[in-house]
Protein backbone atom coordinates (compact mmCIF):
# COMPACT_ATOMS: atom_id res chain seq x y z
CA UNK A 1 0.00 0.00 0.00
CA UNK A 2 1.25 3.47 -0.91
CA UNK A 3 1.69 5.99 1.91
CA UNK A 4 0.94 9.39 0.37
CA UNK A 5 2.45 11.15 3.39
CA UNK A 6 5.88 10.25 1.98
CA UNK A 7 5.21 11.55 -1.55
CA UNK A 8 6.60 14.91 -2.59
CA UNK A 9 3.95 16.00 -5.11
CA UNK A 10 6.46 18.43 -6.65
CA UNK A 11 8.98 15.66 -7.39
CA UNK A 12 7.93 13.81 -10.56
CA UNK A 13 10.04 10.74 -9.73
CA UNK A 14 8.36 10.49 -6.32
CA UNK A 15 4.93 10.82 -7.97
CA UNK A 16 5.80 8.18 -10.61
CA UNK A 17 7.02 5.73 -8.02
CA UNK A 18 3.99 6.20 -5.75
CA UNK A 19 1.52 5.66 -8.62
CA UNK A 20 3.41 2.62 -9.98
CA UNK A 21 3.71 1.12 -6.47
CA UNK A 22 -0.07 1.01 -5.97
CA UNK A 23 -1.26 -2.57 -5.49
CA UNK A 24 -3.71 -2.37 -8.42
CA UNK A 25 -1.02 -1.07 -10.80
CA UNK A 26 1.28 -3.92 -9.81
CA UNK A 27 -1.57 -6.45 -10.12
CA UNK A 28 -2.16 -5.46 -13.76
CA UNK A 29 1.53 -4.89 -14.58
CA UNK A 30 1.18 -1.21 -15.54
CA UNK A 31 4.32 0.96 -15.60
CA UNK A 32 4.80 4.68 -16.17
CA UNK A 33 7.55 4.94 -18.78
CA UNK A 34 7.51 8.72 -19.20
CA UNK A 35 6.29 11.50 -16.93
CA UNK A 36 6.64 15.22 -17.37
CA UNK A 37 4.48 18.17 -16.44
CA UNK A 38 1.06 17.62 -18.03
CA UNK A 39 1.97 14.36 -19.81
CA UNK A 40 2.30 10.68 -18.95
CA UNK A 41 3.00 7.48 -20.89
CA UNK A 42 2.05 4.10 -19.41
CA UNK A 43 2.86 0.66 -20.80
CA UNK A 44 1.33 -2.73 -20.05
CA UNK A 45 1.93 -6.09 -21.71
CA UNK A 46 -1.37 -7.90 -22.32
CA UNK A 47 -1.42 -11.28 -20.60
CA UNK A 48 -4.04 -13.97 -20.01
CA UNK A 49 -5.03 -12.27 -16.73
CA UNK A 50 -6.25 -9.26 -18.78
CA UNK A 51 -8.63 -11.34 -20.92
CA UNK A 52 -12.39 -11.85 -20.68
CA UNK A 53 -14.47 -14.96 -21.36
CA UNK A 54 -14.02 -14.45 -25.13
CA UNK A 55 -10.20 -14.49 -24.80
CA UNK A 56 -10.18 -10.83 -25.77
CA UNK A 57 -8.63 -8.09 -23.66
CA UNK A 58 -11.18 -6.98 -21.08
CA UNK A 59 -12.41 -3.41 -21.59
CA UNK A 60 -11.83 -2.77 -17.89
CA UNK A 61 -8.15 -3.61 -18.32
CA UNK A 62 -7.85 -1.16 -21.21
CA UNK A 63 -9.64 1.52 -19.19
CA UNK A 64 -7.37 0.83 -16.21
CA UNK A 65 -4.30 1.51 -18.36
CA UNK A 66 -5.85 4.81 -19.51
CA UNK A 67 -6.77 5.65 -15.91
CA UNK A 68 -3.21 4.96 -14.75
CA UNK A 69 -1.92 7.45 -17.34
CA UNK A 70 -4.59 9.94 -16.26
CA UNK A 71 -3.52 9.64 -12.63
CA UNK A 72 0.11 10.22 -13.52
CA UNK A 73 -0.57 13.22 -15.80
CA UNK A 74 -3.04 14.75 -13.34
CA UNK A 75 -0.62 14.51 -10.44
CA UNK A 76 2.32 15.77 -12.52
CA UNK A 77 1.32 19.39 -12.02
CA UNK A 78 2.45 19.54 -8.40
CA UNK A 79 -1.12 19.25 -7.11
CA UNK A 80 -3.00 16.22 -5.77
CA UNK A 81 -5.54 15.18 -8.40
CA UNK A 82 -8.35 12.62 -8.58
CA UNK A 83 -10.47 11.71 -11.61
CA UNK A 84 -14.06 12.93 -11.35
CA UNK A 85 -15.32 12.23 -14.88
CA UNK A 86 -14.28 10.15 -17.87
CA UNK A 87 -15.53 8.57 -21.05
CA UNK A 88 -13.91 6.01 -23.32
CA UNK A 89 -14.50 4.79 -26.86
CA UNK A 90 -13.00 1.45 -27.93
CA UNK A 91 -11.77 0.97 -31.50
CA UNK A 92 -9.96 -2.37 -31.45
CA UNK A 93 -8.77 -5.08 -29.10
CA UNK A 94 -5.08 -5.73 -28.44
CA UNK A 95 -3.80 -9.27 -28.81
CA UNK A 96 -2.29 -11.46 -26.15
CA UNK A 97 1.38 -10.54 -25.51
CA UNK A 98 1.08 -7.13 -27.22
CA UNK A 99 2.27 -4.09 -25.31
CA UNK A 100 -0.37 -1.42 -24.90
CA UNK A 101 0.64 2.22 -24.47
CA UNK A 102 -1.56 4.95 -22.99
CA UNK A 103 -0.52 8.56 -23.42
CA UNK A 104 -2.33 11.20 -21.37
CA UNK A 105 -1.97 14.88 -22.17
CA UNK A 106 -3.52 17.71 -20.20
CA UNK A 107 -5.17 20.13 -22.60
CA UNK A 108 -6.50 22.61 -20.03
CA UNK A 109 -5.73 23.18 -16.37
CA UNK A 110 -7.75 25.57 -14.22
CA UNK A 111 -7.98 26.46 -10.54
CA UNK A 112 -9.84 23.30 -9.46
CA UNK A 113 -9.93 20.97 -12.47
CA UNK A 114 -7.97 19.85 -15.50
CA UNK A 115 -9.13 18.22 -18.74
CA UNK A 116 -7.09 15.64 -20.63
CA UNK A 117 -7.15 13.31 -23.60
CA UNK A 118 -5.76 9.80 -23.32
CA UNK A 119 -4.93 7.75 -26.43
CA UNK A 120 -4.45 4.00 -25.98
CA UNK A 121 -2.59 2.17 -28.74
CA UNK A 122 -0.40 -0.85 -29.36
CA UNK A 123 3.36 -0.46 -29.64
CA UNK A 124 2.97 -0.95 -33.41
CA UNK A 125 0.71 2.14 -33.50
CA UNK A 126 -2.75 0.57 -33.79
CA UNK A 127 -5.32 2.75 -32.01
CA UNK A 128 -7.16 0.79 -29.31
CA UNK A 129 -9.20 3.45 -27.47
CA UNK A 130 -9.61 7.16 -26.85
CA UNK A 131 -10.49 8.48 -23.41
CA UNK A 132 -11.32 11.94 -22.12
CA UNK A 133 -11.04 12.72 -18.42
CA UNK A 134 -11.46 15.50 -15.91
CA UNK A 135 -9.44 15.55 -12.70
CA UNK A 136 -10.21 17.56 -9.58
CA UNK A 137 -7.42 19.09 -7.53
CA UNK A 138 -7.87 18.27 -3.86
Amino acid sequence: MVNLDNVDINDLESVRQAIDDADYARLLGMTITELKKGFARVECRIEARHQNLYQATHGGAIFSIADHACSAAGNSLGRNAVMIQSGITFFANPRLNETVIAEAEILHSGRRTAYMDILVRTESGKNIAKCQAVVYFI
